[in-house]
Formats: C-alpha cells, sequence, structure tokens
C-alpha cells in the first residue's frame, strides 16, 4: 500500500498496470476506474523484470479486451540498477 500511494500520483485515470519489485517478490496489478481489478503475488529469485514481463503476458492473455492496455508503472525502490 505504501508504494501505491507513493506512486499514486502517477497513475492517473485510464487502465494501468502497476508493478512493484521487492528483493524476493514482485506484484503486478492492474488498476481500472481507480479500483484493483486484478492482482498476483510471485517470488522471485533471479530476474524480477523478465519474471514481471511473463506475469504481464499470461495476464493480458486472460483479461484481453478491446480496452486493454499496455500502459504499465514498474516501481522498484529496493532494487538497484
Amino acid at each position: 500500500m505504501t508504494a501505491f500511494n507513493a506512486c499514486r500520483s502517477e497513475l492517473g485515470k485510464e487502465p494501468t498496470w502497476f508493478v512493484l519489485a521487492e528483493r524476493d517478490n514482485i506484484c503486478v496489478g492492474l488498476l481500472r476506474n481507480g479500483q484493483w481489478s486484478s492482482i498476483r503475488l510471485r517470488h522471485v529469485v533471479v530476474d524480477w523484470f523478465e519474471e514481471a514481463l511473463v506475469m504481464l503476458e499470461r495476464k493480458l492473455c486472460w483479461q484481453w479486451t478491446e480496452t486493454t492496455t499496455i500502459r504499465c508503472l514498474f516501481f522498484a525502490p529496493e532494487i538497484s540498477a
């Protein structure tokens, strides 16, 4: 929730995938109309970015509509470059 609140001003009104990367976990959530539409958490030990892309691709396959967006916001304050 803290990460979401820190990014709230950047999320805007349009549907957005919000990806939170922590040291050992990633959380992928879809916001639509200011509401959480989908949330998924996964433990990751190797490449969080690659795993996030795989999770997003799977989510898009299951939730595809003509209004599906590709807009994503990645938040990874604990991850070094």
